[in-house]
């Protein structure tokens, strides 16, 4: 059911200890290579109250393991 040709978006939220820069939301957003290949996020966004920026919600409807760690 969670195969990509379902089109099942994972919803992830991370929690980092420092605060994450705009710059590197847009990098995420544009797309990463990983050590199995390229992958872009569907949408990242902050989702930490008022000026916290340390937590990120990540949305990606890929099929490859461990994307967020």
């Amino acid at each position: 059911m969670t195969h990509p040709r379902h089109g099942i978006k994972k919803i992830y939220q991370v929690t980092t200890d420092k605060n994450v820069p705009q710059i590197h939301l847009n990098q995420i957003a544009e797309g990463l290579e990983l050590e199995d290949g390229w992958i872009k996020a569907d949408a990242v966004n902050y989702v930490g109250k008022g000026d916290d920026r340390r937590e990120i919600g990540i949305e990606i409807h890929s099929g490859k393991n461990r994307i967020v760690r």
